[in-house]
């Protein structure tokens, strides 16, 4: 009853839309996450397993990669009824697609990891998007020993009022 999980899917794989079929049911799977930098896939070729997800109405975890493994823009475009949340504040794009996440009622970021993020943009992330559309997150396994500690120390020191640290 604590932890919840992601289907970690990638979406070049032959097995993809099997995979999600396979985990979609299983008690404490909230979501899809898809790792476009680290599977080195462009964005279009989500498009079949991304169909799946928003018929389930799962929301899509997203590390954007470089290049066409970036192009948020496009799942933004082709997918504006799926709730995305980007991780990581948008690494590597930060600012340029903030204005897209404030805009948009479905889009998200997670201010996980202290490796891409740090105190100085979660506080510009806040200040751009709105306490409501960032989701409080540490990249566990993967990050720091301390990251819970360490983040949630960035997010008690924000300036904001305690209602909206409570969203985040």
């Amino acid at each position: 009853n604590r932890f919840l999980g992601w289907i970690f899917v990638n979406p070049i794989m032959p097995d993809a839309l099997d995979e999600l079929e396979r985990w979609k049911d299983t008690k404490g799977m909230i979501g899809v996450k898809i790792h476009p930098f680290w599977h080195r896939f462009s964005m279009e070729k989500f498009e079949a397993l991304g169909r799946r997800i928003e018929e389930l109405g799962l929301p899509l975890l997203v590390h954007l990669g470089f290049g066409a493994a970036g192009n948020y823009r496009w799942l933004f475009e082709n997918f504006p009824d799926l709730k995305i949340i980007v991780a990581h504040l948008g690494v590597p794009f930060y600012k340029s697609l903030w204005s897209e996440i404030a805009a948009n009622p479905n889009f998200y970021m997670d201010i996980s990891s202290t490796y891409h993020v740090d105190e100085g943009l979660v506080r510009n992330a806040i200040r751009k998007v709105g306490a409501h559309k960032c989701l409080f997150g540490t990249d566990s396994p993967y990050a720091h020993t301390d990251a819970v500690a360490q983040i949630k120390k960035w997010v008690f020191n924000l300036p904001i009022s305690d209602n909206d640290k409570e969203k985040i």
